[in-house]
């Protein structure tokens, strides 16, 4: 049994609370409080045990602590809190149901946050570790917490290396997620709340790691979710206390018993962890990734490419995403192979171990204005979105109109520079107004490579960019966030470290690359594979070449020029796009598929096989209703020559139906 954390010892940093917390600070005293718990809560498990037992501080010491800590309401034993974050007349009834149910079934053993002055938090309920940072508190020491990890991780690591088959394709990260877990808590959101809607009366339930990052989650029926509370011991409730943890404001005149002074810990030991695997069987088909590509507020994306696998990822792999705590906003990172919080915390590796995995691509989101004003000021319900998508989709409006994305493309190609503007037409015809922030820092925190302990990194916005985002993919980021609801078609801003931007990229040896790519290609010209491959497209009579390419270095570019293959910017490739056009794809990230479908009938598109059945979890390019529609009524479908290397997914050619092949 790990050695738990006295109640006595306050998960709180000297340096964070008596040094930071200022007497004539500017700031309100709640302003002030949250900053100074925005800071607290960035710094993990190493940072938030360097405190001091209540016993050892001085009166002063005492006061001051006391000034910046939560009302005795907030402050409670060890359990799953469910969090109520939509208040409205609409939603009582449906609260008050849930209530009467958890009630029922599990007594005085459920601890419900409700207050409307206090959580009404709507799509930004991580900021409930601001108020109540205790749900941070990890039961062992920080030492046997990164020790957890690094075991996990060296276990997930040498299954890869001894080539389990796992299924789909899938690296089994299942033991390592779990380590990065300090705790859990269910959130009653307006998509609970909601009469309507494929996820109405779920509950969003939220495993976190020690930031309070999303590590996994999903939505559950209220039985469910009431089920697992328990799952975790609630030992320790204080017989007089009441179930609804409220203020002042709490319906029904319950009001909380006065705790001890000092705050509890509340996590997940090992024990518990294990009893949780055994309990739930946990997996990605039980638990699939949290599915929101942002946050409401701004928020942060990646890519990672590990030693050894293929920077595209197999078609069967789905991108996954993770919430992030980055300078006290909303955000989330966005991969293609394993977990944000995973790819967080392999720098947490042995410095005598090689790096598992590097990030290579970084983008900042901040959210639009829509018709000049804030989202705060139109945003619609959960359900509405939903209606509101599935009604212009089926009505057949293109999510990624040619004359969207010329416009945009024009936008970046002027000269912008900081406090410019781009103006984006979303799905609901609506002008979006997108902030250009080139040259702005950003600041976070991630595991120092040699100590593992949590350190502040800055970044810097870079270029702006497009951003893509599917028909399911709008659909899924509203259960996280209301202010890009109607956006399939967005801007972010490249980033790059502060302290670490690339040198300007000198050319290679230009000769030693062509001779490389003759090589190459003569070797690929005598294959039985681009044997077929050339016979099918000679006798399709058609004249084309490649038209687009993206993501090349300075000397890649200058030697497909050689070989005649201009290398477009996005969206350009799509706007060259027409009825004539040859399209190959294999395993972008991005919709590709759905961004061809409403622009254009290409005669020829060789890209992963497109399925009638939606996958378990989520794709960068899916197969949406539109997409499979324009496949079973435009084209032929032909297989794709065999494909022993592996190099390729599962692809298919599809032919258009009037380009007959013999």
């Amino acid at each position: 049994m790990p050695h738990r954390q006295p109640s006595s010892l306050l998960p709180f940093s000297p340096p964070i609370t008596w040094e930071r917390w200022q007497e004539d600070s500017p700031l309100s005293p709640e302003a002030q409080r949250e900053q100074i718990f925005t800071e607290f809560v960035a710094l993990g498990v190493n940072g938030q045990q360097r405190g001091s037992r209540w016993s050892n501080l001085t009166p002063e010491e005492r006061g001051l602590l006391d000034r910046v800590r939560q009302p005795a309401a907030e402050r409670f034993r060890e359990g799953v809190p469910w969090l109520r974050t939509c208040y409205g007349p609409s939603t009582d009834a449906a609260f008050s149901d849930i209530v009467s149910r958890l009630k029922r079934q599990l007594g005085r053993k459920v601890i419900i946050l409700d207050d409307r002055a206090l959580y009404n938090f709507g799509a930004d309920w991580h900021r409930v570790f601001l108020r109540i940072p205790q749900l941070l508190a990890f039961q062992a020491s920080a030492e046997e917490y990164h020790e957890d990890l690094q075991e996990a991780l060296r276990g997930a690591t040498e299954s890869d290396e001894e080539g389990e088959d796992y299924s789909e394709n899938e690296h089994d990260y299942t033991v390592y997620h779990w380590a990065l877990v300090v705790g859990r808590i269910h959130i009653v959101d307006g998509t609970t709340l909601a009469t309507e809607g494929r996820n109405a009366g779920k509950v969003h339930i939220v495993f976190y790691d020690e930031c309070g990052r999303v590590v996994r989650s999903y939505r559950g029926e209220v039985a469910e979710a009431s089920d697992i509370t328990c799952v975790i011991a609630v030992n320790n409730i204080l017989p007089n206390e009441s179930l609804v943890l409220a203020g002042s404001s709490s319906k029904g005149g319950e009001t909380s018993a006065t705790p001890s002074l000092a705050p509890p810990s509340q996590g997940t030991s090992r024990e518990e962890k294990q009893l949780l695997q055994e309990t739930m069987t946990v997996g990605c088909d039980e638990f699939p990734f949290a599915s929101s590509e942002e946050g409401d507020s701004s928020y942060y994306s990646g890519c990672d490419v590990r030693p050894g696998v293929p920077t595209d990822p197999p078609e069967s792999v789905q991108q996954s995403h993770g919430s992030h705590a980055f300078d006290g906003l909303s955000i989330s990172m966005q991969i293609g192979w394993v977990d944000t919080d995973l790819l967080q915390h392999l720098q947490l590796s042995n410095s005598s171990t090689q790096p598992v995995a590097t990030l290579n691509m970084h983008a900042w989101s901040d959210p639009p204005l829509r018709d000049g004003k804030d989202a705060d000021e139109w945003e619609p319900t959960e359900s509405e979105a939903i209606a509101n998508i599935d009604q212009w989709y089926q009505a057949g409006r293109p999510l990624f109109p040619r004359d969207s994305l010329q416009d945009v493309r024009d936008q970046l190609r002027k000269p912008l520079k900081n406090g410019d503007s781009i103006y984006v037409k979303a799905f609901d015809g609506s002008i979006y107004e997108w902030p250009v922030k080139t040259g702005d820092i950003k600041t976070g925190w991630e595991p120092d490579d040699d100590t593992g302990e949590e350190k502040r990194v800055q970044w810097v916005l870079t270029t702006p960019h497009i951003s893509y985002r599917s028909f399911t993919g709008l659909k899924d980021l509203l259960a996280y966030g209301l202010s890009q609801a109607y956006c399939s078609v967005g801007i972010q801003h490249w980033m790059t470290r502060v302290g670490q931007e690339p040198e300007p990229e000198p050319l290679g040896d230009l000769n030693s690359g062509l001779e490389f790519l003759d090589t190459t290609l003569r070797g690929w010209e005598g294959s039985e594979p681009w044997r077929d491959i050339k016979s099918t497209l000679l006798s399709l009579n058609l004249n084309t070449k490649i038209a687009k390419v993206i993501g090349y270095s300075n000397t890649d570019r200058l030697v497909l020029e050689k070989s005649e293959v201009k290398v477009l910017e996005d969206p350009g490739g799509f706007l060259e796009m027409d009825d004539a056009s040859l399209v190959f794809s294999c395993s972008p990230n991005i919709c590709v598929k759905e961004i061809v479908a409403d622009i254009a009938r290409p005669s020829i598109l060789i890209w992963c096989t497109v399925k009638e059945e939606d996958p378990e979890h989520a794709l960068t390019d899916p197969d949406s209703p539109r997409v499979r529609e324009m496949i079973r009524t435009c084209y032929d479908q032909f297989p794709f020559p065999e494909d022993h290397d592996d190099n390729f997914t599962c692809m298919t050619i599809y032919v258009k139906k009037q380009c007959q092949v013999p």
